[in-house]
């Protein structure tokens, strides 16, 4: 996070990611941060745009003075007209402004994600295909997902509907399930106050099942759209337009702000950081894949949570992995909140911290002095402090041992929401048992001190013990001794230490449910 006015700050911040409500915003804002200002010689990651062209509903657009800062919800409504793309909250949270926003990927096909506007600014679209609700139009008659969404009375005051509409579409471009359920979850980042969901769960029942059979997504998928009326022609030729915009320009300001996603610093900021010269580093989708090296699993810091989402090398490390994913933010945040922006972000209570510090990452870094790697567990020096040099950045996050199948590994969080929510206290457990004791183990926590932490007394009790009860009794104690929460609005000191005692049981209670009997553990702790 960074205060405003710094105007030479190092990193992008992304959002844990998670809802960040308007009163939260405003208190993170009051606290103090670490002064993160460049010096020395600028680096070519302080390059910032001086030409942005991009298409827009199938036009291309080249923009030589615009300010690469501006809210693209704000271009689209104020320079462009296009008001079908409603404002609403401006932190991402309600998907009124959702747009598509399409991209070639590694093998030169356009894919398209739904995106809050919101959370978008002009430069992360240079060289991309943005698409509004009017241009989802069609020139006669209505689309089948507006039909349906007509038909089934999912409507009312009509504020919310271009952005329903438009996640509708984006799941009918990128599904692999043609279920209710999947159709749910693809609305899950859009707010309706009229009509109770129902109308638009029926609405996306409907599209799921009459488009159950399409083939999988990629380009014949667009062109059975295109075919079904689903999609105007407007999405043909975006290969060669794409091709055609003139190429990126920029120019080294040595004050430049690093941006990533900016799913936090954008709703800290907003439309002030006009006023401030921004180095894009929302990277493309073919720099954003993740790789495996050997047994290390490599992940892009400019990765999305959302490519983690879609990533098998990923989700495939646990069996919840995309369960606990959705419980992070909605498919609209998580398309935009990068993994370095988490991690820079520094929040004690960021979801994805907690994953990645339980899995044993470590950091890949570069900057001037040149490329080094640092244990993630020895990124966070203090509250909001980062052990980074003068204008290093976050590069990848690796996670060894990715293959290894005797590991296993649990995450729980409390928060007033079961989703989409902050976390009071969160916490994760990578552990590997064999033949009843515990070889290795790694328990992280959040909420409970003034940064993300690794507890590392209590996984240095847990290896060697027997997997039983009188274990987990004795580790609770040092765990309790090992963290300093504070008292503030979502909870108390003492709360919390009960939360994070009843979060480190859970984990052994779903991971062994054979060998820590849930009523043997309740009764010893009563």
């Amino acid at each position: 996070m960074t205060e405003p006015g710094e105007a030479e700050v190092r990193l992008d911040t992304d959002r844990a990611p998670q809802r960040v409500c308007a009163a939260y915003s405003a208190q993170r804002l009051s606290q103090p941060t670490a002064n993160l200002a460049h010096s020395g010689s600028p680096s070519p990651d302080l390059s910032v745009p001086t030409l942005i062209s991009f298409l827009l509903n199938g036009e291309p657009l080249i923009l030589p003075d615009a300010s690469p800062e501006r809210l693209l919800l704000d271009f689209l409504r104020r320079e462009r007209r296009a008001i079908g793309t409603k404002e609403g909250c401006r932190e991402g949270d309600c998907g009124a402004c959702a747009v598509l926003l399409g991209e070639l990927n590694p093998s030169g096909e356009p894919v398209y994600r739904a995106v809050p506007s919101c959370m978008v600014l002009l430069s992360h679209v240079q060289g991309r295909h943005v698409v509004t609700i009017e241009g989802l139009n069609l020139n006669e008659g209505l689309s089948p997902v507006q039909t349906a969404v007509v038909n089934h009375g999912g409507s009312q005051c009509g504020f919310c509907t271009p952005g329903f509409i438009v996640s509708f579409t984006s799941f009918l471009l990128n599904t692999t399930e043609f279920t209710v359920e999947a159709a749910t979850n693809a609305i899950a980042g859009n707010l309706c106050r009229c009509t109770g969901y129902s109308s638009l769960v029926r609405a996306g029942a409907a599209i799921a099942s009459e488009f159950g059979k399409l083939t999988a997504p990629g380009p014949q998928r667009l062109q059975a759209l295109l075919q079904a009326g689903a999609l105007p022609s407007t999405f043909e030729s975006v290969v060669e337009k794409l091709h055609a915009l003139p190429e990126a320009q920029s120019e080294v300001v040595p004050t430049a702000l690093v941006l990533g996603g900016g799913t936090d610093l954008i709703v800290q900021r907003g439309a002030g950081l006009e006023r401030t010269p921004t180095a894009n580093h929302f990277a493309s989708l073919a720099e954003r894949q993740l790789t495996l090296d050997g047994d290390t699993l490599r992940i892009p810091g400019a990765a999305t949570f959302e490519d983690l989402y879609r990533s098998e090398l990923f989700t495939g490390l646990w069996p919840l992995a995309k369960a606990d994913l959705e419980r992070f933010a909605s498919i609209l945040i998580r398309e935009r909140a990068t993994v370095a922006g988490n991690l820079a972000n520094a929040s004690p209570i960021a979801d994805g911290t907690a994953l990645f510090l339980a899995l044993d990452a470590y950091l890949e870094l570069d900057g001037p002095q040149g490329s080094r790697v640092l244990p993630l567990a020895e990124l966070y020096l203090g509250y909001k402090q980062l052990a980074l040099l003068e204008r290093e950045r976050i590069t990848s996050l690796c996670i060894p041992n990715a293959q290894q199948t005797t590991r296993k590994y649990h995450f729980e969080k409390v928060s007033k929401r079961e989703y989409l929510d902050i976390a009071t206290v969160n916490s994760a457990l990578s552990i590997q048992v064999e033949e009843g004791k515990i070889l290795r183990a790694s328990l992280s926590a959040g909420g409970v001190g003034p940064t993300p932490m690794l507890l590392a007394k209590t996984t240095a009790f847990l290896c060697g013990q027997a997997l039983e009860v009188p274990t987990l009794l004795a580790a609770a104690l040092i765990l309790n001794e090992e963290i300093a929460p504070i008292s503030d609005v979502r909870g108390s000191a003492t709360y919390k230490r009960l939360l994070l005692r009843q979060l480190f049981f859970a984990h052994f209670l779903a991971l062994f449910p054979t060998e820590i009997p849930e009523r043997e553990l309740m009764e010893a702790t009563r």
